[in-house]
């Protein structure tokens, strides 16, 4: 089964905020102390968000190996995340990220990884790429629709509710067919697929939402029930 975690944001360890689904994506893995593959690209490779994700996720009880494109670990990446539990994609710039992996041949490893059955989750622009298209702060001024990968059908919107153009900017590409219908998340919720399927939807702060979005004049929102993980 192909599984990806599509975060919306809240995934702080500095304030523990991400705590509950770091914890949870852990013991998805069934590994007694699971390996992470930690991947940056969206986020330039900066030095300290990689040792504050390197030492959560340690604290957590696992390993964690971060890929770099400015120092690259190998020239086989596939047999070089072979033996990860979980990957898992940070966020920052989308476009960057995707342009970055698609000359790495990034995207060619993780798809392999991800028909083998391998749990993959990222937050952001790490939650954005999975999709058709996605709403980004990539560029300079307004948000965007940005094609992306495709492995999963429709559009994508993380942090809807705390960045204040979030929603009025996605509505906009949905109601101008900029973007087709999906989904998108508040901070704090995270949407699970299964071969591409929608199966569930997480939460683990207060202000926590899920939507189906539905392109057209007006677009259309659908709240997703949540299952809450434990704080």
């Amino acid at each position: 089964m192909r599984t990806i975690i599509a975060i919306g944001g809240g995934t702080s360890f500095e304030d523990g905020t991400g705590l509950p689904i770091h914890r949870h994506l852990l013991d998805r893995t069934g590994a007694a102390k699971p390996k992470i593959t930690y991947i940056p690209t969206a986020s330039s490779e900066n030095i300290e968000g990689m040792l504050i994700a390197r030492i959560g996720f340690q604290s957590l009880g696992a390993t964690v190996q971060v890929l770099s494109l400015f120092s690259l670990p190998s020239n086989d990446l596939i047999d070089w995340m072979a033996d990860s539990d979980l990957i898992y994609v940070g966020g920052g710039n989308t476009k960057s990220m995707l342009a970055l992996w698609k000359e790495w041949e990034v995207d060619t490893a993780l798809k392999h990884h991800y028909d083998q059955g391998k749990l993959i989750a990222g937050v952001s622009a790490g939650a954005n790429c999975w999709f058709e298209s996605c709403s980004t702060d990539s560029y300079f001024g307004p948000y965007r629709a940005l094609p992306a990968l495709g492995w999963i059908k429709g559009s994508f919107c993380p942090h809807l509710e705390s960045e204040p153009e979030r929603r009025p900017t996605l509505e906009t590409f949905l109601s101008t067919g900029a973007m087709a219908s999906g989904y998108t998340t508040t901070d704090g919720a995270a949407l699970e697929f299964h071969d591409e399927n929608l199966v569930g939807a997480m939460g683990w702060l207060d202000s926590a939402k899920a939507f189906r979005t539905f392109a057209g004049t007006p677009p259309r929102f659908e709240p997703i029930e949540l299952t809450w993980l434990h704080r």
